[in-house]
């Protein structure tokens, strides 16, 4: 997913190529359902997704429960919050992100479960969009935490949402009884050990 790729995906990647300096690594950055389709077709040996636990011939291995958080700068009055609610969005300028992507039907359905509805000043197509508007001033927004920089960012903070406590379970994806080549299990295998280390593990 693009949200994962600017800073996980491509940590891990670089970690890999340190250990197998000779072999090649496409990155498919897409959405979500474009993810599992690519696994699906055999276009792409795996992926890192939210989609496909429950999808016929595909084998989910969870990674993560992951939480949504507040995006902001870190001149923003909530940088220094321990935690904000939902709710006190209604009153802040929002960076949305496009109906078309996958964390935006999740969230929207359960805002109005608590019957909230919170308005957005501008839009992105995909969170790291989404992220640049936040670093450029023009508002904070609700995105995964696995999609946020590390604490040294020197702009971008982040702080966990809650009433409700948000969260999507992220996993890697893959064909059902296919066995992957060694590099590609490799990886698959780094990313495993990656979410064990962290206690990320579900």
């Amino acid at each position: 997913m693009p949200s994962t790729v600017y800073y996980t995906v491509s940590r891990m990647v670089q970690g890999f190529r340190q250990a197998f300096p000779r072999i090649r690594v496409k990155v498919m950055d897409a959405g979500a359902n474009d993810v599992l389709a690519a696994v699906v077709r055999s276009e792409a040996d795996f992926g890192l997704n939210f989609i496909g636990n429950q999808e016929p011939g595909v084998d989910f291995q969870p990674l993560a429960e992951n939480c949504f958080v507040l995006a902001c700068r870190r001149d923003h009055p909530q940088a220094r919050r321990r935690r904000v609610a939902w709710a006190e969005l209604v009153a802040q300028e929002v960076v949305a992100v496009s109906q078309s992507s996958g964390n935006r039907l999740p969230v929207d359905q359960a805002l109005a479960a608590h019957n909230l509805q919170i308005a957005s000043v501008c839009e992105a197509q995909h969170v790291t969009g989404q992220l640049g508007l936040v670093e450029a001033g023009l508002g904070v927004a609700a995105v995964l935490a696995m999609a946020m920089p590390g604490r040294d960012h020197p702009v971008l903070a982040s702080v966990p949402l809650d009433t409700p406590v948000m969260t999507r379970r992220v996993g890697l994806v893959r064909r059902s009884g296919r066995t992957l080549a060694p590099a590609a299990q490799a990886l698959f295998d780094a990313f495993i050990a990656e979410a064990r280390a962290k206690g990320r593990r579900v």
